[in-house]
């Protein structure tokens, strides 16, 4: 167990042998050990976690550090004052470097006042694979426990606790943003993160100013991650009842069904619009969905055949760059059910003027409907003439 301790055991005992010309037997070589892993017991049993300060402004930060280092006669406590006009990612490069010193191998508690500070705790942990926690909106008081915990050689997790307890108006935020006034909605986006619920919150918080997620079947539910293991359970577990659209985290759920963010590229604004995109579809699945009764009532054909052949026009056109908007999608929708229900009872077609004009006047656009068009055309095996396909043309085109 203690190799490299029984190695310097046996050079003492060379030297011992060497000067006093007498023999050492392998037993008192054990004992010389043992004192050797005293000494290494007596530092595992230093290790504490880091109290790290950082808040906004010249002084702030320092200030509270230094009045809770002299009220518990310690030099323990590290303060980080963040100028107002400092970049974030100077900030984060700081903090990195001060939570390296922090740490004495328990994990470091960063306590910060408000914004940007709170995410750094996960990016810190992304780059060094230090355990930080972090809670919001700092004061004297809960500097102070934090530090009398950590000198007491309480956990982590013991620190965090004990600081989030301490203000109930605090933990009153963290537990009702939590609470859900109604059922979940079908898709979700996970915001997770090993700091603490309450910068998962703030992740929360910071999408739902970047998302338009108003009126859209999509709820936002943050989480504290343990470790890694009981992190990818829940997430299965979720997936069992809900439509997981993206996590972002510090930690990879490595499941390529599901987007992920890391908690840095949501700052930076990297990847968002790959979500927005993605939460883009399902609402269009929605709209798509949502017109199924619509059909039933008012075209004679099979509502629910037609609007899953209708999907794969929709994301053919998606794939040739083609956007569409919510009025054009229900007006195409009825548009092509109507024709389709013309062409299978073979009912006379509507014939616009000057089809062959726009044809010749908007090249690229119609070579993109006719490649498109071809996945309605094998869905009811008929073929949809150029001409009827000039109105589809100028609805999807504006023109």
């Amino acid at each position: 167990m203690y190799g490299k301790e029984f190695e310097v055991a046996n050079v003492l005992r060379e030297r011992i042998q060497s000067e006093f010309k007498i023999k050492v037997p392998d037993d008192e070589v054990g004992f010389i050990t043992m004192f050797l892993c005293l000494e290494e017991d007596t530092k595992q049993k230093d290790e504490r976690v880091g109290i790290v300060v950082a808040m906004h402004g010249e002084a702030a930060a320092t200030s509270i550090a230094d009045v809770c280092n002299r009220l518990l006669g310690e030099n323990f406590v590290i303060g980080y004052n963040m100028p107002l006009d400092q970049k974030p990612e100077v900030a984060l490069s700081n903090l990195t470097n001060i939570v390296r010193r922090a740490h004495r191998g328990k994990g470091v508690m960063l306590l910060v006042d408000m914004g940007s500070l709170a995410l750094f705790g996960d990016m810190i942990y992304e780059s060094t694979g230090i355990q930080v926690k972090t809670v919001e909106m700092v004061s004297t008081p809960m500097v102070l426990e934090a530090a009398r915990k950590a000198l007491l050689n309480a956990s982590l997790e013991e620190v965090y606790d004990s600081v989030v307890n301490l203000s109930p108006y605090v933990g009153r935020i963290y537990r009702d943003s939590m609470k859900f006034g109604s059922p979940l909605k079908k898709n979700v986006i996970i915001t997770a993160c090993i700091t603490g619920e309450g910068t998962a919150v703030k992740l929360k918080s910071i999408l739902e100013k970047n998302l338009d997620l108003k009126g859209k079947d999509i709820d936002i539910i943050p989480l504290e991650i343990v470790n890694s293991k009981e992190f990818k359970r829940k997430l299965a577990s979720i997936k069992e009842e809900k439509n997981i659209l993206a996590v972002i985290s510090a930690i990879d759920p490595e499941d390529d069904s599901v987007l992920y963010i890391s908690t840095s590229e949501v700052l930076e604004k990297s990847k968002l619009h790959l979500l927005k995109e993605k939460i883009e579809s399902i609402s269009q699945d929605n709209i798509i969905d949502n017109m199924e009764e619509v059909i039933r009532e008012n075209v004679n054909i099979d509502s629910k055949k037609f609007l899953s052949i209708f999907k794969k026009f929709y994301f053919a056109l998606k794939e040739e760059g083609v956007s569409l908007n919510q009025d054009i999608t229900i007006s195409l929708i009825l548009h092509l059910a109507c024709l389709i229900e013309r062409i299978l009872q073979g009912k006379p077609l509507i014939h616009l003027k000057n089809t062959q004009e726009y044809i010749k006047g908007y090249p690229k656009e119609f070579d993109i409907i006719k490649r498109c068009i071809k996945v309605i055309e094998e869905g009811y095996g008929t073929r949809i003439s150029d001409a009827q396909l000039v109105p589809i043309m100028q609805m999807i085109y504006s023109l």
